[in-house]
């Protein structure tokens, strides 16, 4: 409704904001809208900080999947560190079963030569090589050995093996 220009409501609003008994009814229409108006502004400040909260937890379920599938992972790499490392033990007992097993089979062979022809091989094999060889052998026989070699030699075996024993075992002498 509007006379002559004017809103005719607004203006009963406007001389009844000014009546004591009056201003109480348009202002509370007035708090009644500023009520609504929060009400649905805080509702729907709730159902973003509900969908935040709902989207945090999907992120945070995510994320302890991923904790879980890397922590089966790195058990499964701790199981296969574990194996490899048993496996390089088993290798390696092997091999030094191995290298036991020829040095024996070499000072065996050695053995049945005579001293100086022996001596002649060993003359042509590293220190290294040899070192095993004469430890499977008894001192007396390493010993008729190393006295056919050339003497610097002879004494630089013997101190690698007595190094590699812990003391000479006889055939010093010899």
């Amino acid at each position: 409704m509007t006379f002559m220009g004017k809103s005719v409501i607004d203006q009963a609003k406007t001389v009844g904001s000014h009546i004591p008994i009056v201003s109480s009814w348009i202002d509370d229409d007035k708090d009644e809208k500023k009520k609504d108006k929060q009400s649905d502004r805080l509702n729907k400040e709730i159902e973003r900080l509900t969908a935040t909260i709902q989207e945090q937890e999907r992120t945070i379920l995510e994320l302890e999947d991923k904790l879980r599938e890397k922590e089966d992972e790195l058990i499964k790499s701790e199981e296969t560190i574990v194996k490899l490392e048993n496996r390089l033990k088993n290798d390696e007992t092997a091999k030094e079963q191995t290298a036991n097993t020829n040095a024996k089979e070499t000072a065996k062979m050695l053995l049945s030569m005579s001293p100086k022809a022996a001596a002649a091989i060993i003359t042509e094999m590293r220190n290294s090589e040899v070192i095993p060889i004469l430890q499977e052998m008894k001192p007396a026989d390493s010993g008729r050995i190393l006295a056919k070699l050339e003497p610097r030699r002879a004494s630089s075996l013997m101190r690698e093996l007595s190094q590699a024993t812990g003391s000479l075992e006889g055939g010093e002498n010899e």
